[in-house]
């Protein structure tokens, strides 16, 4: 009785189809991680926009009747009208779009967020974002956009990295603005 061996050509055809699909898996777990942290960051947008018109109802709107004021989501966070996985958080205070403060662990690409309201208008600037994800965020945020009443989205994306940021443009930003 012969035995039978397993040949170097049918070991090295499995090692290729383990490689394929070990290649195949990173790269789509990799692409799922982008996915997720868009869908973060516009889910981020629709909760701080809910909090702080909640904030706005209520106290009767009054401190934001005239002129513009500028609130941090660790505000929101303390008064109690967002969820405690903003705990931490820490918002940027002014426009100065650079990014620095850092945001806690609760921003998907580490970068702040920004609040202004001006004439019945709330404004929510998200820096830091890499400049891949900026276009989808931009248009998800714009597709739940009621243009008729005059809310919009602005964005800057480069592709360019900063390399004070590990990789990520500082300058990269999506703003919403909001009627209240």
């Amino acid at each position: 009785m012969k035995q039978k061996a397993i040949s170097l050509i049918e070991i090295m055809l499995v090692l290729v189809v383990v490689a394929v699909m070990s290649i195949a898996s990173i790269r789509y777990y990799t692409s799922t991680q982008a996915a997720q942290k868009v869908n973060d960051a516009v889910d981020i947008f629709g909760e701080v926009r809910s909090a702080f018109g909640n904030f706005l109802v209520d106290n009767n709107n009054t401190p934001y009747s005239t002129g513009t004021t500028v609130e941090q989501v660790s505000d929101l966070y303390t008064a109690g009208y967002l969820p405690s996985t903003y705990e931490g958080c820490q918002s940027q205070s002014g426009d100065s779009g650079s990014g620095d403060s850092g945001g806690g662990g609760c921003f998907p690409y580490g970068g702040t967020i920004t609040l202004s309201v001006s004439g019945g208008l709330l404004t929510i600037k998200m820096n830091g974002i890499p400049g891949n994800d900026c276009e989808p965020i931009a248009n998800r945020l714009q597709s739940t956009m009621n243009k008729n009443l005059g809310e919009n989205v602005t964005k800057a994306c480069s592709a360019s990295a900063s390399s004070s940021k590990g990789g990520v443009n500082t300058a990269n930003y999506v703003s919403a603005t909001y009627v209240m």
